[in-house]
């Protein structure tokens, strides 16, 4: 029953809470740099920092709603950061939606350009030193919902 509603408020436009993040698409190690022809440019040299290695390749950056479909992503080098590839994505969401993000989406000028002109308020999880503090239940909800 839980589910029939889910796919209900799906195909309704219901659905107003996004979750934004990148991950590496690595074509090669370093390692091979030297044998590799195809990605020479300095551009595509990008860490995984879970990994804790360099790779050569690419990032995808994507939005999912909070059920885990994907709605939008872009392929961008692998040196570009994660709040770059968010500016480059064209994002069509629904007015009044929340677009949750980690902390490497912090950019206070972008959160408020984002709600004069298309009305997305992005939530990223908040730093410590962080001049706008999003601390108590507001941090639980981002945190709860970044992980899906």
């Amino acid at each position: 029953m839980l589910e029939r509603f889910f796919n209900e408020s799906k195909d309704h436009g219901m659905v107003n809470e996004f979750v934004a993040d990148s991950f590496p698409l690595p074509a090669c190690k370093l390692v091979r740099q030297r044998s590799t022809k195809l990605y020479t440019d300095k551009s595509y040299l990008g860490y995984c920092a879970v990994r804790q290695e360099f790779f050569l390749g690419f990032k995808l950056h994507m939005i999912c709603d909070v059920f885990g479909h994907p709605k939008q992503m872009l392929f961008l080098p692998a040196s570009t950061s994660d709040i770059a590839g968010l500016r480059a994505i064209d994002l069509q969401l629904p007015k009044n939606s929340a677009l949750y993000a980690d902390k490497a989406y912090n950019d206070y000028c972008y959160e408020d350009r984002l709600i004069q002109e298309q009305q997305i308020h992005l939530m990223p999880i908040r730093k410590k030193n962080s001049t706008r503090k999003g601390g108590g239940y507001l941090a639980k909800i981002r945190q709860r919902k970044r992980k899906i």
